[in-house]
C-alpha cells in the first residue's frame, strides 16, 4: 500500500470512530436527559396541569428535550468525524455544509420546544391571573401573549 492510501483508510477509520462514539453518546445523554427531565420537570408540570395540556397537543415535553439533546451530540460528532475526511470539495463540500446546517435546524427546532413550554406556562398564568376580575379580558390577554410570545421565539429561532 502506499502512503495515500494509508492516510485515507486512517482518516477513515476515525471518521467510523467518531461517529459510532457521537451515536453512543448522544443515546446515553439524550435518555439521561429525558430521565431527569421526567422525574423533575414533568411530575411538577402534571402537577399543575401544563403536562396534561402539552400532551393534548402530542408534545411530552422530557421526551423532545431528551431526543433533541441525543440529535445534537451526535450532529456535533458527526461535524467532526467529517472534519478528519479528506475535502475534495464538490458534492463532499455540499454534504459537509448540509451537516452543519441541519445542526442549526435542529437546535432551532429544540428552542421552539422549550419556548412552547414557557409561552404556554406564562398565557396560563396570566390568564388565571386576570381571570379573577375579568373572564372575557383574561382569554383577550392570553391569546394576544400566546401569538406575542409566540411570533418572537420563532422569530430569534429561526434567526
Amino acid at each position: 500500500m502506499d502512503v495515500i492510501s494509508v492516510a485515507f483508510l486512517t482518516s477513515l477509520g476515525q471518521f467510523v470512530l467518531w461517529v459510532i462514539i457521537g451515536a453512543a453518546l448522544g443515546f446515553v445523554l439524550g435518555w439521561l436527559v429525558d430521565l431527569v427531565l421526567d422525574r423533575t420537570v414533568e411530575r411538577f408540570l402534571d402537577r399543575i396541569g401544563i403536562g396534561k395540556k402539552l400532551r393534548e397537543v402530542g408534545l411530552d415535553f422530557s421526551d423532545a428535550v431528551g431526543l433533541f439533546t441525543g440529535v445534537v451530540i451526535f450532529l456535533l460528532f458527526l461535524q467532526l468525524a467529517v472534519s478528519y475526511l479528506p475535502s475534495p470539495g464538490g458534492l463532499w463540500q455540499l454534504v459537509i455544509d448540509g451537516i452543519f446546517y441541519l445542526t442549526n435546524v435542529v437546535i432551532a427546532l429544540a428552542f421552539i420546544t422549550v419556548a412552547l413550554l414557557f409561552v404556554v406556562l406564562f398565557a396560563e398564568y396570566v390568564e388565571n391571573f386576570v381571570a379573577r376580575y375579568r373572564e372575557d379580558v383574561a382569554r383577550l390577554v392570553k391569546m394576544v401573549l400566546v401569538i406575542g410570545l409566540l411570533w418572537a421565539s420563532l422569530n430569534f429561532a429561526l434567526s
